[in-house]
């Protein structure tokens, strides 16, 4: 017969196997008197152990972010395809809510794509330096060089423009040859590189761009054998007469980043279709559909169709729209994975 520090010893070793428990020592008949009182031992659980699940009945003995599946308290969002591979879950009121990451569209428990940046669909929205190449602002020379060699690709109007380089002269779509010694000698502007002109009295290449060749506030390019006078940033008019500072604004760079410069103010360029949405970025407005909805963001979005037919749950399951998204749910008295099978519990 063990006597009663004998039988604490090895129910203390058992203890070890269980801890978390409350185990409570008591002695029997042939333990003495005085070492029969009973000794009660807490275990607390080590640090960073898993929440034990609850025993429920149905989903209201469960926290609003459980839910009562198969009699325990389980978080929704861990239930195996409850939403789509990229997107986020919440539990509420023991449902999964499930939500496509920003910068995303679709139906967050079936799929969710990432949204097309859209900065252009016209030249005209773009500065004269760019041009809408696959709906992106891009410098045309940066696209496609269309120069011959020694020449330079300039962006102008949309397009580009080929220039010979110093030293040489011709047409810089198709040739541009060495400007020789005797170069400098012209009878006519062909004999001049495009950026000089024949000055046919002492019969040599000058600069066109001479001292008042375009008007106050203007500034001269040589062109052509010719001059191309423009106004100055900030400046409007006619400028090979006189540019007068404008009030207001030229280019979008003068407004705001949300803002774009529309008829000479800085205005929003939001303009979607019906149903839309609308982000302005770097003066450029994006259109996007509402999640749920469908359709060309720029000409209307069309409202989205019921989720909930068909019925997308599973087995006995019911369907609820949360935010244009469906939501199932097991009802009254059956209990389950709703994504699965609803049964009664048992």
């Amino acid at each position: 017969m063990m006597t009663s520090p004998d039988l604490l010893t090895t129910l203390s070793t058992f203890v070890d196997n269980f801890v978390g428990s409350t185990i409570v020592f008591t002695s029997d008949e042939n333990i003495d008197a005085n070492e029969g009182s009973i000794t009660t031992a807490t275990y607390p659980k080590p640090p960073g152990s898993p929440k034990t699940p609850e025993p429920c009945q149905s989903d209201n003995d469960c926290l609003n972010n459980e839910a009562c599946y198969m009699g325990l308290c389980e978080n929704p969002c861990l239930f195996d395809g409850v939403c789509a591979e990229t997107a986020t879950c919440q539990a509420k009121m023991h449902r999964p809510i499930c939500t496509c990451p920003p910068g995303h569209e679709g139906n967050p428990t079936i799929k969710c794509t990432v949204l097309e940046s859209i900065q252009c669909t016209t030249n005209d929205e773009c500065s004269l330096t760019e041009a809408c190449v696959g709906n992106v602002c891009q410098r045309p020379c940066d696209v496609k060089n269309t120069c011959t060699a020694n020449a330079v690709c300039i962006n102008t109007n949309h397009g580009t423009d080929c220039s010979c380089i110093d030293g040489y002269h011709g047409n810089g779509f198709v040739q541009c040859v060495p400007v020789t010694t005797v170069g400098s000698v012209c009878q006519y502007n062909e004999d001049c590189p495009p950026d000089k002109l024949c000055d046919r009295l002492n019969r040599i290449c000058i600069n066109p761009c001479q001292a008042d060749s375009c008007g106050d506030n203007a500034e001269c390019f040589a062109v052509n054998h010719g001059i191309d006078c423009r106004c100055r940033a900030g400046y409007v008019g006619n400028a090979y007469i006189e540019c007068t500072q404008h009030q207001g604004c030229l280019s979008d760079r003068q407004c705001n980043d949300n803002e774009a410069c529309i008829q000479g103010r800085c205005s929003s360029p939001c303009q979607c279709g019906p149903n839309a949405m609308c982000d302005v970025k770097r003066h450029k407005a994006v259109c996007r559909c509402p999640p749920g909805y469908g359709g060309n963001a720029r000409t209307g979005c069309n409202p989205p169709s019921n989720p909930c037919e068909p019925n997308p749950c599973g087995i006995n399951a019911m369907c609820e729209i949360d935010n244009g998204s469906p939501v199932c749910f097991c009802p009254r008295g059956l209990t389950g994975n709703p994504f699965k099978n609803c049964s009664k519990y048992i």
